[in-house]
């Protein structure tokens, strides 16, 4: 049995720009709540309870419409490569084998997002988590 851990983690990405080159961004905190402790809790659960777990970007609505987000499609896909750079750091495969967790990378790609944008994304969603994090 899987379970889906569905996730909206755009809305607490921000900007870190320690190193001046404009692509680094951090899960925040808002108001003292982490939604990334809350994920692992939710994560351990699941774990215990011997089921899989779906962990997945959900709602990155920004990404599939960047008109009026302030942003373009590529600082988009780096707010998006840095979260997940982030989540499989938390999350590394080599600790949690693929019967007991899973990568959605985003969801849902609707709107103005196309192939071509979709299979950028995924293959360097892939290059970070498995070069960077496995």
């Amino acid at each position: 049995a899987s379970v889906r851990i569905p996730c909206k983690w755009s809305d607490y990405l921000e900007k870190n720009d320690e190193d001046g080159d404009g692509t680094n961004y951090e899960l925040m905190e808002i108001n003292g709540y982490s939604r990334l402790d809350r994920v692992k809790e939710i994560l351990g659960w699941i774990r215990n309870a011997g089921m899989r777990a779906v962990l997945n970007v959900h709602h990155y609505n920004e990404m599939m419409d960047v008109a009026g987000t302030g942003l373009t499609l590529e600082e988009h896909q780096d707010r998006l490569n840095a979260l997940w750079d982030q989540l499989s750091t938390e999350f590394p495969l080599s600790e949690y084998p693929a019967d007991e967790l899973v990568f959605e990378l985003l969801n849902e790609p609707h709107s103005d997002m196309n192939y071509a944008e979709w299979n950028t994304v995924i293959t360097m969603l892939a290059e970070t988590i498995w070069t960077d994090n496995a």
